[in-house]
């Protein structure tokens, strides 16, 4: 009998490379146009016209195509009744506005340069008189066959994208704008004559408001950052004074009830160069984290240390964490706190590690506790 590869979970047996170039190329003969029907998304081929040779059951249904071979021989903007495949004679793609679709765009390149090549195109649809507006992203793949040019082209729906990234800037351009208004006015704020019991009030509303400052600035930042478009902006800092600023901010938060933090007295004070609005994003983030871990009377405990030159940021609390929270804790949308959430520990790695040039890890047991690491090179000037 053949001894199994050994394996921590799945099975760990491969075929080798001749099997599957076997498989693959059956697979590909007989089955090439059900993998095509089978795609959710639009897939056409088209020769080097531009004109579609084969296009997948997504496109029949979503257009309405009712006699498939009439179709046939047309180009893309046609089918998709783009109000500009008929701006010229010639059809879709040689009008003065085609120069600047992504789509023909693709084609021509991937014909040009034998390679793949993806964009983005808006088109807007003519179907008996009303109009509809598309947000496609185009990937064209070419290949021959028998000495001929195709391309394989792929046009995915991404209008809900960039609707919700336009919500998403503009309600954060201009809620981010109110609420600096608001903290503004609460800075300036005339506070003669008020008794204890209304500077309490006025101090929570400071304190909920610089909260609020931070809550949806976050949330902006962690949007740029996925989209590769946030600047960072390194300066000399002391750390101990982020964390000691970071902790203000957190202690007014409602996870913080109840719950003490404790920098530790060994923190070093050493100046570093770094972004001080995300290293203290991140150490808020933690810091979070481990107070929602904790129960009430518990304690978080926040430090830092020098190593040759690296600066290493800690976060502790007394609770330990399951393998399987382990094994998931910085993939994004993961939480143990139910839907909607998973963002803390993913934002951290990210931000740590594509931003400031770090590195992020941890170690939990039931003897220590959960304690993550943020290890930042210094960066002195």
């Amino acid at each position: 009998m053949k001894k199994e590869l050994d394996t921590q979970y799945a099975p760990a047996k491969r075929k080798n490379l001749e099997e599957i170039k076997k498989e693959a190329n059956e697979f590909f003969k007989n089955y090439f146009e059900e993998i095509l029907n089978s795609i959710p998304f639009i897939a056409l081929i088209v020769n080097e016209e531009r004109q579609v040779v084969f296009l997948n059951q997504t496109v029949i249904q979503q257009f309405g195509i009712i006699n498939v071979e009439e179709a046939m021989g047309s180009r893309p903007g046609e089918i998709f009744k783009c109000i500009h495949s008929q701006d010229y004679i010639h059809g879709c793609g040689t009008g003065q506005d085609c120069r600047y679709c992504g789509a023909v765009n693709a084609i021509l390149q991937s014909l040009k340069t034998n390679t793949k090549t993806s964009s983005e195109t808006r088109i807007t649809s003519n179907f008996d008189g009303n109009l509809i507006s598309f947000d496609l992203f185009v990937t064209a793949q070419p290949f021959e066959l028998k000495g001929k040019q195709f391309v394989m082209v792929f046009l995915s729906d991404i209008s809900s994208q960039k609707r919700q990234e336009l919500l998403e800037r503009s309600f954060l351009h201009d809620f981010l704008n109110m609420l600096t208004v608001i903290t503004g006015f609460v800075d300036i704020f005339p506070l003669e004559g008020l008794n204890s019991q209304q500077m309490q009030y006025f101090s929570q509303i400071k304190k909920t408001s610089q909260l609020l400052v931070e809550e949806f600035s976050a949330h902006r930042d962690l949007i740029a950052a996925e989209k590769n478009e946030l600047n960072i902006d390194l300066k000399n800092h002391n750390p101990l004074d982020i964390m000691t600023s970071t902790v203000e901010i957190i202690e007014n938060h409602n996870v913080a009830k109840e719950k003490e933090i404790i920098i530790d007295s060994n923190s070093a004070s050493d100046m570093i160069q770094t972004d001080k609005r995300l290293l203290s994003r991140i150490l808020i983030n933690l810091l979070k984290n481990a107070l929602e871990a904790s129960g009430p009377g518990e304690t978080i405990k926040i430090g830092s240390q020098i190593s040759n030159q690296t600066i290493i940021f800690w976060v502790k609390n007394s609770d330990a964490m399951t393998a399987s929270v382990e094994s998931q804790i910085f993939q994004r949308s993961f939480s143990t706190k139910g839907p909607g959430r998973g963002i803390g520990t993913y934002s951290v790695k990210l931000l740590a590690e594509r931003y400031l040039g770090g590195k992020v890890n941890f170690q939990s047991s039931e003897q220590e506790g959960t304690i993550f690491y943020i290890h930042l090179p210094i960066r002195k000037k």
